[in-house]
């Protein structure tokens, strides 16, 4: 476990992600990546940044979609992992985002899912105004499985267990699942997860120069999260 004075960000990658399993996460991947296309406009020429790209199953699924996609994630285990996962997909590269400034690379999309809630405020407010950098003219950025305060555990269990058992993966969640909820109940009890209203996340994001759109319905399968999309501020 990392030291207390660490950022939130810095303590998840440290350590949660090292050993997982990807028992669900590939399904879930196929979910959001069929959403996503059902509600935004992707573009054959679009140039692509998956923010948080944990296994690399999203972005080998967009891949053929888009014109180029670049991929970060915090965790070096699951950069390792992606690597792997992406080898021989063309048009997808990995961007290193750990030091400043912002890379020269701008986007026409941002892909941020399930991703705030492991940062700080403060972490999440240099991020927004970060991305809005990263951003080519008329870009997006999409925030999807954002955590609103009144989400209940049962009912997130609820949720995956019925994904599971849509998918035929009951049995492999209930196993990997049971070893994951242990060590994240663990690293929630030192580093919680940041749950913000859309309120506040729309006040963050006009105080970077962005302007926020709520969407419909959240962009995977967890109904009770939110998605929205931010574009620079006129």
């Amino acid at each position: 476990m990392t030291d207390a004075s660490e950022p939130a960000s810095v303590a998840w990658s440290a350590g949660f992600w090292d050993d997982d399993d990807p028992w669900i996460f590939e399904d879930e991947a196929r979910d959001y990546v069929a959403r996503l296309r059902t509600a935004l406009p992707l573009t054959p020429g679009a140039r692509v940044l998956d923010f948080g790209c944990g296994f690399g199953f999203v972005p080998r699924l967009l891949a053929p979609h888009v014109g180029t996609l670049a991929v970060w994630d915090a965790s070096p285990a699951m950069r390792r992992r992606a690597v792997a996962t992406l080898a021989g997909v063309h048009g997808v590269a990995p961007l290193d985002l750990a030091s400043e400034p912002a890379p020269s690379a701008r986007f026409d999309w941002i892909l941020v899912n399930s991703v705030i809630q492991y940062m700080s405020v403060d972490e999440l407010a240099a991020w927004l105004r970060r991305w809005r950098g990263m951003l080519a003219p008329g870009g997006r950025i999409v925030a999807s499985d954002v955590w609103p305060p009144d989400t209940g555990f049962v009912g997130e269990l609820a949720t995956v267990l019925a994904f599971a058992l849509r998918h035929g993966l009951l049995v492999r969640t209930l196993a990997g699942g049971f070893r994951r909820g242990l060590r994240h109940r663990a690293f929630v009890r030192a580093r919680p997860l940041l749950r913000l209203d859309p309120g506040t996340l729309a006040a963050m994001a006009t105080a970077a120069g962005l302007r926020m759109t709520r969407l419909a319905g959240n962009l995977t399968y967890r109904r009770a999260r939110f998605a929205v999309v931010l574009d620079a501020a006129p």
